[in-house]
Parts: C-alpha cells; structure tokens; sequence
C-alpha cells in the first residue's frame, strides 16, 4: 500500500466521485474539493486538514471526508484518520477504493484483523491487486505465510509486474528455503524495484544456497556498497571469498563482520531494555539506529513506528524512517517521511 502515489489515490477517488454524479462541493467560505485536493497534491497538508474541516462543516460529503482522511494518514494521524475514513465509507457504502487507506490506517495501528475485514469488503465490491497486497501485509504482521502468500498470489495474478507482491513472495520464498523459486521472484521484483537492498541481499543469499557463488558475491558487494555494515552480507562475502582463494580479502571481510558484530551484541543487550522501558524514546531511537547500522531496516522501521506513537511530533522519528524506507526501496514513503520531518523542524523553531 505504500507504494501508492498521492496522485493516484486521489484521482481514482475524484473520478469515482464525478462517475456517481458528484460535484466539487463548495462551502460558503469560498472552500471547494478543488482546492482542497490541490493542497493535498503540493504536500501542504495541514492547510487542506483546515480546509477540509471548514467544507465539511458546511457539506458533509463523503468525497470530503474521504479526502480529510486521506491527508491525516500523510500526517501520519491514523487513529484520527480512522474515525473519518469509516464515516466517508458509510456515506459511501459502495466505494471500495476510499476503503483502502481506510484499511492502512488500522494496519498502522496494529489493527490487522479489523484491516482485514476492510479489505475483505472492498473485494466483494471491486477486487483489486493492491487490495491483495495490502491483505497479505496484514497476514505477514498476523505470522499466518500461508495466507499472505495466497493473497499475493491473487495480487500478481490481477498484476503480474507487482514489485512489492513480487519481493514479498520472494521473502516467503526463501523462508520456505525454496531458494531457486525465490530467485526468480527476487530478480522480477529488482528488475522493477533496483533500490531494496533487503531484497538484493535474500538474492544474494538464494544464490549461495544454490551454489552460484559469483552471482552471490556480486548482490553481496552491492548491499555493502550501500550498507556497509550489513552483518549479513559481511558474512556471506568473506566465506565465498575464502572459499574461492581469495583469502586476504576474504579475511579483510570478515574482520568487518567481527567489528559489526559488535554491534549486533548491542542490538541484543538493548532488547530487554526496549521492552521493559517502552516508552523510552531516546532508547528506542538509540536501538533503531542500531538495527539501521547493521543493514535490519524491517525490523528497525517497526521500532520507529512504535517511537512514533509515543512521540508523533519528532522529527528525528521521520528522519530515520525515511533512511529505513530507502533501505526498502519505498523511495515515496521516504520522500513523505522527510518532508513531514522538515514541516516538525520548521514549527518548532
């Protein structure tokens, strides 16, 4: 679902709504969906919350509540967005595309199951990859592969160049040590997607496991290149060098390894501080720093979601998502992580 432009979901939802027989509404105050939406598509998105608010009170319609759900999920309010996001479809019962960010604000949340049934409903109305996509994330988060699986595979079935579903199948993959079926997955979703390192890294490991020892030395390398303290490929590179002869290279690389580990012994002393203290932000922030240096951007962006609803209004908070969303290949939930931070920094000054 984060993969989804600002640009697209507004436009699906504005021509849904001039199909229905809608008109861009107007409030006494001069206020229009018009403007509101060229708000919300220039990222001034609490000018539009603003806007937004004034039109409804004065034309409660569903496209502007949809619309004002949209922008608190750009500012990254998804419980507010919740409550405005279920009004828009209840005046909207037919919509399945407003039911989809309806259905990220409560993945944001940890609601996954109520996210399923969101999406469940859209599907009846409309099936749609990304309604897919966004159902296996919630099976991912729930621990059931299997049925994040299934619904991948309808995802690609209604998209076959998903990169996102792509990679995702890859992971699974290479859990199930399916390796060779991984790299086929693992390779379309780079060819769409260059920039995940996590996935180039799990290629690289599908290829050792499969004895293609020069394919996975080169993904290897390319993961260093862009995190050089990736433990992971460390590791990997210096065994297949060792392996190969090149032994002064391959002992060069795992010296790095042993620096890193270190770092991956604090990671482990820091766990048992994380959860006894949840609330400390500054530990939190500290370990998923940790985790970023060590090359863990999934795990590392769940601990800054979860900073994030301690402290939704730091802007370190957005920084460091941006750098773990880059990391992922999600180059638009970066740019809207680093523009929000900006918009923090700029209020508290």
């Amino acid at each position: 679902m984060s993969q989804l432009t600002i640009r697209r979901l507004i436009v699906c939802a504005t021509a849904g709504y001039l199909v229905a027989g809608g008109v861009s509404g107007q409030a006494s105050n001069g206020v229009t969906l018009d403007q509101a939406e060229a708000l919300i598509q220039s990222g001034r998105y609490e000018q539009a919350e603003r806007s937004l608010r004034r039109l409804i009170s004065q034309d409660p319609s569903g496209h502007a509540y949809y619309l004002l759900g949209f922008t608190l999920i750009q500012l990254y309010r998804y419980d507010d967005a919740e409550v405005i996001l279920r009004t828009a479809v209840r005046l909207q019962s037919d919509r399945a595309d407003w039911k989809l960010p309806l259905a990220k604000s409560l993945l944001e949340q940890g609601k996954n199951l109520a996210a399923i049934d969101v999406l469940d409903d859209a599907i009846a109305i409309e099936p749609q990859a990304d309604f897919f996509y966004a159902r296996a994330m919630c099976f991912l988060n729930l621990g059931d592969l299997l049925a994040a699986e299934e619904s991948l595979q309808q995802c690609v079935a209604l998209a076959p160049g998903h990169g996102p579903a792509l990679y995702q199948l890859g992971r699974i993959a290479v859990f199930q040590g399916e390796y060779a079926k991984s790299i086929d997955l693992l390779q379309e979703s780079l060819a769409r997607n260059a920039n995940n390192v996590e996935a180039r890294y799990l290629l690289g490991l599908s290829y050792r496991r499969t004895s293609e020892a020069d394919a996975a030395r080169r993904e290897f390398e390319a993961v260093l290149s862009r995190v050089p303290g990736h433990v992971g490929a460390q590791y990997n590179l210096g065994s297949l060098l060792i392996a190969a002869g090149d032994t002064e290279e391959g002992r060069r690389r795992l010296d790095e390894f042993r620096d890193t580990s270190r770092l991956q012994d604090e990671i482990e002393f820091n766990k048992p501080a994380v959860r006894k203290n949840p609330d400390n932000l500054a530990g939190r922030l500290h370990f998923a720093g940790l985790l970023l240096e060590t090359g863990n951007s999934t795990e590392a962006l769940e601990q800054l979601n979860i900073v994030r609803r301690i402290a939704p209004r730091e802007p370190e908070v957005y920084v460091m998502m941006a750098r773990a969303l880059r990391l992922m290949g999600d180059a638009n939930s970066a740019r809207r992580a680093e523009a929000f931070a900006k918009t923090l920094q700029r209020q508290a000054e």
